[in-house]
């Protein structure tokens, strides 16, 4: 796992497939099931333990995988090499909430939103970015990034990923984004995030048939 110069807190605590604490699976994994099976048992279990009780999916504005991966694969094969400079609009629709019981049409405790990468990978080097935040490289073909921010912890993983009928080059200046969002404090809950993020990122990188194949690691690497 990753701590990224002190980001993550808790770089000794459970992996994402883990339970942290007992080994029963969480009593709302039922409500979750759309999160469940981008973050497994173990994120919701990590949601409530955050949140400090029980935590249910919110469908509000929230679009199926199938559908978000869809809109990556046109918004990757729209891509031209000629078009490269006026190609800025991306879409990062929400894929996950979770929420408390008494707000499911409320912000997300956690959320999780899948598309079109807000930035080519050229623009995520390794270290400290200028705007605020630290990148990290998971292999060849994954950049996890730790975003500075006042109001909320955010998260993402850039994944190298051809969509089919894709350009050459798409995959660098439009690689599959995954980033999860949530209002805990960083102490607050032990699960690394980035390890429940890499879960996510590849059950949609999976649904999107990434034709190039990227490696994607099981847990956020040290370092």
């Amino acid at each position: 796992m990753i701590c990224l110069g002190g980001w993550l807190p808790a770089c000794d605590a459970p992996a994402a497939g883990e339970a942290a604490g007992a080994a029963s699976p969480s009593a709302t994994a039922k409500d979750a099931e759309r999160c469940r099976q981008l973050i497994g048992t173990a994120g919701v279990d990590w949601a409530e333990k955050g949140h400090g009780s029980q935590v249910v999916e919110s469908g509000r504005d929230v679009q199926d995988v199938g559908e978000a991966v869809r809109r990556f694969g046109d918004t990757a094969r729209a891509w031209t090499p000629d078009a490269d400079e006026d190609f800025s609009f991306r879409f990062l629709p929400d894929v996950c909430r979770l929420v408390p019981p008494d707000a499911r049409n409320g912000d997300g405790l956690v959320t999780l939103k899948a598309g079109p990468g807000t930035f080519p990978l050229e623009k995520l080097p390794a270290g400290k970015l200028e705007g605020g935040g630290r990148v990290a490289d998971a292999g060849d073909d994954v950049k996890l990034v730790a975003w500075e921010l006042d109001d909320r912890v955010e998260h993402s993983a850039y994944v190298r990923c051809r969509a089919e009928g894709a350009m050459s080059g798409q995959e660098t200046r439009v690689p599959l984004e995954v980033t999860m969002t949530d209002h805990f404090d960083q102490d607050a809950a032990a699960t690394p995030r980035f390890d429940l993020l890499l879960d996510a990122a590849r059950v949609i990188a999976d649904e999107a048939g990434c034709v190039n194949d990227p490696e994607l690691p099981e847990e956020a690497p040290e370092g």
